[in-house]
């Protein structure tokens, strides 16, 4: 295993290397980033109730996009502010609402178990479900279509995988 992840660290090792060369403008850039999502509360602001509509973004923004973002930007790269302005806040508290009783209610199960087997297979998935989260908060990766996909598999294998054996299956 450490032969081949050094065999495929050499062949990428320019990819590599340009990314930390490059480091300064990567900063530049996170600051673009602030600024977008910085106007993107703006848009909230002005459609604070109903939204602007799932996948309106692109379209929206450059109304509301300032004169030091020279480029378009056609998401937030921030998947829950780019949410709550196309959802508005009602709807975006009333999704988040949801999903944080599903996901204590599987947390709850999770933590009950005793099985060492069990527990440890489901900490990847909680892991995972986790890293998705925390990805959304600086990109737009529910976006794409394969990712949110996989992103619903791995949570509802973590949720499933959570109720007991003793259960009775549904009909």
């Amino acid at each position: 295993i450490f032969g081949i992840a050094s065999l495929a660290f050499w062949i990428t090792k320019d990819a590599w290397l340009i990314r930390f060369i490059q480091a300064n403008r990567d900063i530049e850039f996170f600051h673009g980033r602030w600024l977008v999502w910085r106007n993107a509360l703006g848009i909230l602001n002005d459609y604070p109730w109903q939204g602007i509509g799932l996948g309106s973004f692109e379209w929206a923004f450059p109304r509301y996009q300032s004169q030091v973002l020279w480029m378009g930007w056609s998401h937030a790269h921030n998947d829950y502010i780019e949410l709550a302005v196309e959802l508005g806040i009602p709807a975006f508290l009333i999704l988040g609402f949801s999903f944080v009783c599903l996901w204590g209610s599987g947390m709850f199960r999770f933590l009950a178990e005793s099985n060492p087997g069990f527990f440890s297979l489901m900490w990847g998935g909680l892991l995972s479900v986790l890293s998705f989260l925390f990805h959304g908060f600086s990109d737009f990766n529910f976006a794409v279509p394969s990712n949110a996909f996989l992103f619903v598999i791995v949570f509802a294998l973590f949720f499933r995988g959570n109720q007991s054996e003793r259960e009775e299956p549904l009909a």
